[in-house]
């Protein structure tokens, strides 16, 4: 009984793991790769963003800026503003997983910002079995994060930022298992943030965004109480943005952007029967041991490096600021995943409220779980419509 408690454990940690796997392998036909704990956290939340690839460290600021780049809440257009966020997930295959997020920020004056979010990531019900395949208890894994941001002007046109995340994951509940446990663990964000108008002829206004983020740096993830931790899904994004405003009412922001996860690639030695096996001290250095490592570990050298960066580009078309049309594109390597799809999104605004959908359309005869993933966000601007502080935006 207690083997088949240990296998729906893992069963359910591989659904969660599931998020970010691919089918990479290397030239000796190996899994290539990287998984990682809590790979939720790197699920971008919001409609926006999700209409667009995913793209969001150097597009212009709002509340959900703490996921994507914290520097942008200094550049915010309103002194405060929240945004609440749901998406059904892997909905080919059942109907109650799901992400929910809340987020919000204040502007405290022209130079400081502070923001807090709460995202919480929900595996459904699952019903356990004993040894005869009987009915055995139930459990609802979750997952959630508990973060703050703060973000500080430096110069007229350039910020950094921070955020601070604890990270909670309970892959065991309802499991009568001593050895198997709820997961804790710390990080943090570091970023930068450029954001400057231009002048150039034929267009009513311009700007260029330059965004930087080095996220999920913190702690490792451990569940079973005589097994390895896990990293945690630690990224390194970079990315830029022109805005082109054409006239008063019709303006366009085009974004390209670059994601590279920073864990070690996987190694593998010879085991019994010179059979390849992951190698054990894989799991052992420390994260920011893991973290410089990955960025010269790969066995193909930096053309393997290179073959793990994730990019992304996407499309924002808006009109008097009031109805948004959004597409992306989203391209993955083999060895970082091999997720390849498009993205289409709409937004409309009301006053002070925004609504905003976005949909994923797979780009693969190869089926996915992912296929046909739908987002929905709704964001406040609480504050006055022009920052008193003069954001720049």
């Amino acid at each position: 009984m207690r083997n088949k408690r240990g296998i729906a454990f893992f069963i359910i940690l591989s659904i969660s793991i599931g998020n970010l796997i691919g089918q990479g392998v290397n030239k000796k036909g190996l899994t290539q790769t990287i998984t990682t704990a809590v790979p939720f956290i790197r699920i971008s939340p919001d409609a926006r963003s999700s209409g667009m690839a995913d793209v969001g460290v150097s597009t212009s600021p709002d509340a959900m800026s703490g996921f994507h780049n914290p520097a942008k809440f200094a550049f915010a257009e309103s002194d405060y503003g929240a945004s609440l966020n749901f998406a059904p997930w892997l909905r080919q295959i059942t109907n109650d997983i799901y992400l929910a997020t809340a987020s919000g920020y204040k502007k405290i004056n022209e130079n400081h910002t502070f923001g807090a979010g709460f995202r919480y990531f929900t595996l459904g019900e699952i019903q356990y079995t004993n040894d005869q395949g009987g009915p055995n208890g139930s459990g609802k894994p979750n997952e959630f994060v508990l973060e703050g941001h703060y973000a500080f002007k430096l110069a007229e046109f350039f910020s950094i930022g921070t955020s601070a995340r604890f990270i909670y994951s309970n892959l065991s509940s309802g499991l009568q298992n001593n050895d198997v446990s709820a997961g804790t663990a710390f990080a943090v964000d570091f970023s930068t943030f450029y954001s400057k108008p231009l002048e150039i002829n034929g267009l009513e206004s311009s700007r260029l965004n330059i965004g930087f983020n080095m996220s999920n740096i913190g702690s490792k993830m451990q569940y079973l109480s005589d097994g390895e931790a896990d990293y945690l899904p630690a990224n390194l994004g970079f990315g830029t943005t022109f805005e082109a405003g054409i006239d008063d009412a019709n303006k366009v922001r085009a974004t390209l952007e670059f994601n590279k996860l920073l864990v070690p690639s996987l190694r593998y030695v010879n085991g019994p029967n010179n059979t390849p096996i992951l190698d054990p001290e894989y799991r052992q250095q420390s994260s920011i041991a893991g973290v410089l490592s990955s960025f010269g570990d790969s066995e193909d050298g930096m053309g393997g490096e290179i073959k793990e960066i994730i990019v992304q580009a996407g499309i924002e078309y808006s009109y008097m600021k009031t109805f948004f049309l959004r597409t992306g594109y989203f391209f993955e390597p083999e060895n970082a995943g091999g997720r390849n799809f498009a993205t289409a999104g709409a937004g409309f605004r009301y006053k002070k409220m925004m609504l905003d959908f976005s949909y994923l359309v797979p780009l693969k005869q190869q089926r996915s779980p992912l296929d046909n993933q739908m987002k929905l966000s709704i964001t406040f601007d609480l504050g006055i419509e022009e920052s008193q502080f003069n954001s720049g935006f």
